[in-house]
Parts: structure tokens; sequence; C-alpha cells
């Protein structure tokens, strides 16, 4: 488990992906508080790559990204997502319910981007020490090492988890 504590100033620059309205998905949540506590707001992103074959894309890989709650500034749950988020591989989620709602994917440079509000960062983030806080992330390293689709190998995945927190 991921420990979850504010880790100030990250830069507020970091660029997010250029999507198309068309490419982005919404995630609708299960529950949500509209009066959230402001302050630093928290998730844990569990990440899956998988292996897979179908008669389209042949065989690829997969990222799955599931978000299933948002805790608020006192650590209290605002948002709930009940199906997670899915697919975000190259295309982004936006999950509503907090504010302007969290859009997020994960990019072929092998970073997941975010944005809340306006702002962005990344996975990579780091403190700086400058007073433009967003947001940042602690990542564990994934089970295995990239993987190498082919049907040789089938169906192999690998799995990962992250722990955020940003300013909300």
């Amino acid at each position: 488990m991921l420990p979850i504590e504010p880790v100030l100033s990250p830069r507020s620059d970091t660029p997010f992906p250029d999507f198309t309205s068309s490419s982005i998905s919404s995630v609708s949540p299960t529950s949500f508080n509209a009066s959230y506590a402001h302050g630093y707001c928290s998730f844990k992103l569990q990440l899956m790559e998988q292996c897979l074959h179908n008669p389209v894309e042949l065989w690829h890989t997969e990222m799955l990204g599931n978000i299933f709650s948002i805790q608020d500034g006192e650590r209290q749950t605002a948002v709930v997502y009940k199906e997670g988020a899915g697919r975000i591989d190259e295309r982004a989620k936006w999950l509503g319910g907090l504010g302007g709602g969290v859009t997020f994917t994960f990019f072929h440079d092998q970073k997941t981007y975010f944005r809340f509000d306006g702002k962005n960062w990344d996975s990579e983030s780091k403190d700086n020490g400058d007073d433009k806080w967003v947001g940042v992330c602690q990542q564990l390293p994934f089970s295995r090492a990239s993987l190498s689709c082919s049907a040789e190998k089938g169906g192999e995945r690998r799995v990962s988890e992250m722990a955020c927190v940003f300013k909300c």
C-alpha cells in the first residue's frame, strides 16, 4: 500500500497530450459529494498492462487504469467510480463528479498524465521547490519488465499501483 502524503511543488507546466474531444471518454461517478473539502485531494490508480489479440489490432498491448474513488481534503471519500475507468493507453478518460472532473491517460512515452481544474501533472512530476504546486504521484514498479506481445507469449500482463495527491 502506498502512503498518500502531500508532496509540494511539482511544476504546473506539464503538457497534457493533445486529444480531440471524440477520443476522450467519460466515466460517471456512482456517488459524489458536491460539497467536498478542498485542499489536497488524493486517489490510488491501479495500472494493468496486458497482451491481447483481436482481429483489428492483432497482437497488441492495452493499458487499463482504474481509480475507484477520490478522497477530499479531509480524507473523506468525495467521489466513487464503481467500475473504475478502463482502457487509458493513448485515450483519455474524464472522471466526472469532482469540480470540473479529473482527466487522465497513459501515453506512448510510458507516463500517465493528469488534468484537474485546467492544470496538468504527470506520473514523473517531482518536487522542485517552487510554489506552482499541482499534483504529484508515487508509483510502484511494474510487477515485471515490459511485455513482448506475440502469439508465442500469449496473454501476458503486468501490474503497478500509484498514489497521487493534487490541489483541489
